[in-house]
């Protein structure tokens, strides 16, 4: 594979099989929060959140601020996969472990906490924190994957980033993501249980369908839902904004329920 096709792939989000390192393929079996998986058709891996969210990884450099090897890479069929959420962000580095910098901008970034990137205001700066091969540190992030991050403060001084620290504050995406399990709704013939349901902003919610026939959670106005959740089904829903979600069952529109979120 000619590198232009490899770089080509990474953009597309593809972790390419480099080297003859592949993952390695095991029998299916159920999906846990905290695995790695891919599905048989395409090489993307995704990490499984608590909040049963699936979320990608953009490339192989990422992967690796995380994971020495493939591994604990497990395959499960494109059908299971598809019953996994797609999460609105993808994986970012892991803080401290990379420094990152992109082509428009001739600034090199440490990756903090919450994918925060901070500008080093100097070479002995970071050469203070990463040693004299500071340089090799550094990553080319591709314009299409920025928008990850946010910009925070500059750093001036090694002692406004203690590496270690900051590597051990992230032991694991849950941890960096601040991913927790979601809450959970049911819905069956006698409608949705809770009809009442209080979360924090960024909380995702797992609609269950307990019955033997088809449900939805449609809001009331029509911005989002869950479509049609067949029997045994689940799917989750992250709210990121403060306030009232009323929804109803749009195949029993007498079933009616509410999600609260609050700072």
């Amino acid at each position: 594979m000619r590198l232009k096709e490899i770089y080509a792939a990474l953009q597309l989000g593809a972790l390419v099989v480099l080297f003859g390192v592949t993952p390695i393929a095991h029998a299916e079996t159920a999906v846990v929060p905290g695995d790695l998986i891919r599905g048989t058709t395409l090489s993307t891996v995704y990490y499984v959140g608590p909040d049963g969210l699936r979320y990608a990884f953009p490339n192989e450099k990422v992967y690796k601020s995380w994971y020495s090897d493939f591994s604990t890479v497990h395959f499960v069929s494109d059908a299971t996969l598809q019953t996994i959420d797609l999460a609105a962000s993808n994986v970012t580095y892991r803080p401290g472990v990379r420094l990152v910098k992109i082509d428009s901008d001739p600034h090199t970034y440490i990756v903090d906490k919450g994918a925060v990137l901070h500008h080093v205001l100097s070479e002995g700066v970071a050469s203070a924190i990463y040693g004299l091969n500071w340089s090799s540190y550094i990553d080319d992030v591709p314009t299409s994957f920025w928008g990850n991050y946010t910009l925070g403060t500059p750093i001036g001084s090694n002692k406004d980033f203690i590496i270690e620290d900051i590597i051990a504050s992230a032991a694991t995406i849950a941890i960096e993501k601040n991913l927790h399990a979601p809450a959970t709704i049911t819905i069956d013939g006698y409608g949705f249980s809770p009809t009442s349901l209080t979360v924090p902003a960024g909380t995702s919610v797992r609609f269950v369908n307990a019955d033997n026939t088809g449900h939805t959670a449609t809001d009331d106005r029509l911005r989002w839902g869950t479509g049609t959740i067949q029997p045994g089904a689940t799917t989750v829903k992250t709210f990121s904004k403060v306030g009232t979600y009323s929804f109803f069952d749009s195949l029993d529109s007498q079933n009616t329920a509410a999600i609260y979120v609050v700072e």
